[in-house]
């Protein structure tokens, strides 16, 4: 899972 601080908030939406 690609939880970041920056893209992560929106790239976890991409690997749900």
């Amino acid at each position: 899972m690609a939880q970041r601080n920056h893209s992560g908030t929106q790239n976890w939406l991409l690997q749900v």
